[in-house]
């Protein structure tokens, strides 16, 4: 366990210096840094377009129901998501939220 401990704490640097040797590898910090906001932006814009499109459109075909509505019903468990990190400390708050969801169309598979 202290061998694991210490491994643990110290991840972090060795991820810095992994980042930051190839970092040094490029020509500066601009390309870098462009390349670091392209994969960024291209990362958020599939995020945005599969949240925001297929979800809701699997979710319509599947259960005839307005997908937003059940995004509004789940917000409180997305936040306890965002906040924790964790899926499992997130999970009593998704089954609040689903209880109070009437979804009238909905088939259990």
């Amino acid at each position: 366990m202290c061998i694991i401990r210490y491994a643990i704490w110290t991840t972090p640097i060795g991820i810095g210096s992994l980042i930051c040797g190839n970092i040094i590898k490029f020509r500066g910090a601009t390309e870098v840094g462009t390349m670091i906001a392209v994969y960024t932006a291209t990362v958020l814009s599939g995020l945005l377009i599969h949240v925001l499109l297929i979800l809701p459109l699997i979710f319509w075909i599947t259960t005839k129901e307005n997908p937003f509505r059940f995004y509004r019903g789940m917000i409180a468990a997305v936040i306890t998501a965002f906040g924790t990190g964790s899926s499992s400390a997130t999970l009593p708050q998704t089954f609040k939220c689903l209880e109070g969801l009437e979804l009238s169309n909905f088939y259990y598979f």
